[in-house]
């Protein structure tokens, strides 16, 4: 296995400033430097960029689509944002499904096809257009100055949709010395063992890991086994996509040496709020992302709760208007405050935040399995509406379908291929069909369940 060290980043020598400044670079540090502003500006100014953005929006979708505009107004006029109908996932994928991407204006670019990454147990497929993907990518890249990151030190990230890279422990994206980032060494987190992750790690030694939390807590077991030395000079764990629980923190810290900060978002809108850049406990308040979403949280008749009070987390993305995620019930928990309980930003602020819980399947041989099934890989083999996987014994997997038409043969044969060519040959899976999934109440769906040690 070749390690491939990256190439040194360009010299100063030839970046031809100030004759010259790619614009996609200058957009980058503009929008950058406009998300912390505004995050740091006093509440009046951040709501007042809320309250017009999200005019803008309802403005647009009640002009562009018959179909959404009667949808916001099925409640009466759409004047105050809380008399807006709860948007379900169903129907977003319905909606989605039924009419397309809506018309965007020039400014916004293409319309192109996206999906959720399937945690949920409900695929959906949807739009996005080339203006958020500019917003989201550069909400993210704010993330490093907030968090106090030196991005010319050595960087890493375990991702699923790393392209494959037989033959190579990893490949790396380019560093920017425009940006004063240095290359981010890259790995498809599917494609290794966790113990051989753990390796790579140690050998690697960089000050920033980007990862899932669910390979984090395979890549903790492998060093507390023996498997591998833990890495020196890791600072922060940054982790997406999962939840976050305190024992996982306090391993990191133990194993490590460093510090998890965990960013909570969405495919359908991205970044919805980030962990507490000064908190460093087991439980910190997330600051919600004003810039990109408006956040609330409801009981379950739909009724605003009070300060501190835990009920369903509703989005809405201001920069999404290829596909409207407008009051977008995420399925997750938590309480929403109007600042940060802990080091006091007046930002509205998350805390009790159930999110999403996956699990590792364990191989025949025992090893820890990361599984990633986007709504592409489901949708594109039967007409899947729910999912969830449970590991009955080390070589058999339960498949259990919510459906839109019966399963057929044909249906049955293609889901198993797929598994099968995603996941592992190792496996034997009972494909059943079910009018409704017997999901547990109170927290986030967990689409897999290993069911033994």
């Amino acid at each position: 296995m070749e390690f491939a060290p990256a190439p040194p980043l360009e010299t100063p020598a030839s970046w031809q400033w100030p004759a010259r400044v790619d614009g996609l670079d200058a957009q980058r540090i503009a929008d950058v430097g406009l998300i912390l502003t505004l995050e740091r500006a006093p509440p009046a100014v951040w709501q007042a960029f809320q309250t017009k953005s999200l005019q803008r929006l309802l403005a647009f979708v009640v002009q562009a689509s018959p179909a959404w505009r009667d949808r916001l107004r099925r409640n009466g006029p759409v004047s105050r944002q809380t008399q807006l109908p709860i948007l379900e996932r169903a129907e977003f994928r319905r909606l989605v499904e039924s009419h397309g991407a809506l018309p965007l204006p020039a400014a916004h670019g293409d319309a192109l096809p996206h999906s959720t990454s399937g945690s949920t147990g409900m695929p959906v497929r949807f739009f996005v257009s080339q203006h958020s993907l500019r917003v989201v990518r550069n909400h993210f890249h704010a993330g490093h100055p907030r968090h106090g990151r030196d991005l010319m030190r050595t960087r890493a990230a375990l991702g699923s949709r790393t392209d494959p890279h037989p033959g190579l422990e990893h490949v790396f994206a380019r560093g920017n010395p425009w940006l004063g980032e240095s290359h981010l060494y890259t790995r498809r987190n599917t494609d290794f063992s966790m113990a051989e992750h753990a390796q790579w790690l140690a050998r690697l030694a960089p000050a920033w890991l980007a990862v899932n939390p669910t390979v984090l807590s395979g890549m903790l077991e492998a060093y507390e086994a023996g498997d591998a030395t833990p890495p020196s000079g890791l600072e922060q764990v940054i982790t997406f996509g999962g939840t976050i629980e305190a024992r996982l923190r306090q391993r990191t810290r133990q194993v490590l040496g460093a510090s998890i900060r965990d960013r909570y978002s969405c495919e359908e809108i991205g970044p919805v709020a980030w962990q507490c850049p000064n908190d460093r406990g087991d439980d910190p308040p997330y600051h919600v992302a004003v810039t990109n979403t408006i956040v609330e949280t409801v009981d379950d008749a739909g009724q605003a709760l009070p300060q501190g009070e835990t009920g369903r987390v509703l989005v809405t993305g201001l920069h999404h208007w290829a596909s409207p995620a407008i009051r977008y019930d995420l399925g997750d928990v938590a309480a929403l405050h109007p600042r940060c309980p802990a080091c006091g930003a007046g930002l509205p602020t998350l805390t009790q935040l159930l999110g999403r819980r996956r699990g590792l399947l364990r191989t025949p041989s025992g090893r820890g399995l990361f599984v990633r099934l986007t709504a592409s890989d489901w949708l594109d083999v039967a007409p899947v509406r729910e999912f969830r996987l449970v590991q009955q014994a080390h070589d058999r997997i339960r498949v259990e379908l919510v459906l839109a038409m019966p399963l057929s043969d044909a249906m049955r044969e293609a889901v198993a291929a797929m598994l099968s060519q995603r996941i592992s040959p190792e496996f034997s899976w009972e494909i059943v069909a079910l009018e409704r999934i017997a999901w547990p109440p109170g927290e986030k769906r967990q689409d897999i369940v290993c069911e033994f040690g």
